[in-house]
Formats: C-alpha cells, structure tokens, sequence
C-alpha cells in the first residue's frame, strides 16, 4: 500500500458510511467511493482473528479493492517488545497502516450507532414496523 492511498484512506473514512461484519473470528469492514467519472470502487479491510496459528497470538489484515486483494499484513496481538526504530524517522509499517485504518473504521460504525440512537432512528423504525421491543 503507498502512503497516498494511505492517507487518501485516512481522509475519506470519518466521511463514509461504514458497514461492519463482526463474527467470533473476523471483523469485515467495508465502504464506498464515488470518484468525480461516476466510477464506484467499493473497499474491505479484514481483520482475521484465528486464520494464524495455534495460539492465535497474531492478527491477518486485508485489504481488498472490488474484491481484489492488495495488501496483506500479520502482526502479533501481544507484543511482548516495543520495537525500536533504527533511524530517527521510522517509517509505519503495512501492519500499522491497515490496523490505523481498522481502527478509524471502528470508531466510525461506533459513532455512526451512537448518531442513530440520538435521531431515533432506532425507534421510528421500531414503531413503523409494529414490533415490540423490551
């Protein structure tokens, strides 16, 4: 991944509708694009929990461009030594860059669920479709 589609990433994700998968052992992330020629790309960034090893000690990330895979990454879970950069400026690694944008995924569902709860979304659609909920 360069570090232009890396901040092209960065700066569109607080400004997209993220839709989210979550199971026991992967968290599906995925939004939409609409460049200015019309042209959707739809982009997925995976997050797989026990496709590693044994102990499932380490994360897969992927990351997919209309289902074609660009970039994959495995990072320990439990770091047990910080790394320590061999220059002054270290540069992020494809781990760090796909975790950032998981990460930025995240917290964009949980304040997407947070701005529905405070318009009553949830509760206008409960009422339309004659449900009861305790």
């Amino acid at each position: 991944m360069t570090d232009t589609l890396f901040y092209f990433l960065f700066t569109i994700i607080p400004t997209r509708y993220i839709s989210v998968h979550n199971s026991p052992t992967e968290s599906i992330y995925s939004f939409e694009y609409i460049d200015e020629n019309g042209d959707l790309t739809v982009f997925e960034l995976y997050s797989l929990y026990s496709h590693t090893d044994q102990k499932n000690s380490y994360v897969r990330y992927e990351f997919y461009v209309d289902e074609e895979l660009v970039a994959t990454a495995t990072r320990a879970v439990f770091d047990k030594k910080a790394a320590k950069p061999t220059s002054r400026t270290r540069r992020v690694t494809l781990a760090e860059k796909l975790e950032t944008l998981i990460t930025m995924c995240s917290q964009k569902v949980i304040q997407q669920e947070f701005e529905s709860h405070t318009r009553h979304m949830l509760k206008s659609f409960v009422n339309t479709s004659n449900q009861k909920v305790n």
